[in-house]
């Protein structure tokens, strides 16, 4: 999961609502907890819940986007900052591990107390809801882990192609075609990698997938 900066506050706010075109501008179209990219549907997000905050209802600082579902889920849930690792306080980038099938788990790199910070997150939005068997189940309406399984799919096209193919000729095929996944490869593949379908374009990529 990548951190964000959402920067010092650019004005004051009357309706909170009045802040999602500054929040696309600091952090782009991304949810702050899943990272899917989308055009529309997100949404102003409170970190504190406004219903038991009312004070920091138009607090910057209290800002983040988020999509549909992770803001379902995470709902009216007041958790402790000692309980969670937030991407707006925290370097969260390597905390999560995703993989193959469009799985998240927390990183096995870590020790027990980052590991309770960073299940607290995942258990906050519901992360790890997957429609495989022994998951948490997700409603029919989330697809963010279908949208994970996708994205992972076309990542492993993607390296497969890299390595069948020289890297200019590579590249060229790849040039344009919208969904930007990392890999746990050199810089020059990372910047060239794009993946294809039209699932893949409208979501614009999960960015903190890394195959290694």
């Amino acid at each position: 999961m990548r951190p964000v900066d959402r920067g010092p506050a650019p004005r004051a706010y009357t309706e909170y609502g009045d802040a999602i075109g500054d929040l696309v501008d600091r952090l782009d179209r991304y949810c702050s907890y899943c990272e899917r990219r989308l055009p529309t549907h997100l949404a102003v997000e409170h970190v504190a819940p406004k219903s038991v905050h009312p004070g920091r209802e138009f607090d910057w600082d209290n800002f983040l986007l988020g999509c549909v579902n992770c803001n379902s889920v995470k709902g009216r849930k007041d958790v402790s900052d000692d309980d969670v690792l937030w991407p707006d306080q925290h370097n969260t980038n390597l905390a999560i591990e995703y993989s193959s099938g469009g799985f998240v788990r927390v990183s096995n790199r870590l020790d027990d107390g980052l590991s309770r910070w960073v299940g607290g997150l995942i258990d906050l939005v519901g992360l790890d809801r997957h429609g495989a068997r022994g998951w948490p189940s997700p409603t029919a309406r989330d697809q963010r882990w279908s949208q994970r399984e996708e994205v992972w799919a076309a990542a492993e096209r993607c390296r497969s192609d890299f390595e069948s193919l020289g890297r200019g000729d590579w590249a060229r095929t790849r040039s344009g075609q919208g969904l930007r996944v990392l890999f746990g490869l050199d810089d020059s593949i990372r910047r060239a990698c794009r993946c294809e379908t039209s699932a893949h374009r409208r979501i614009s990529g999960n960015r903190a997938l890394v195959l290694q």
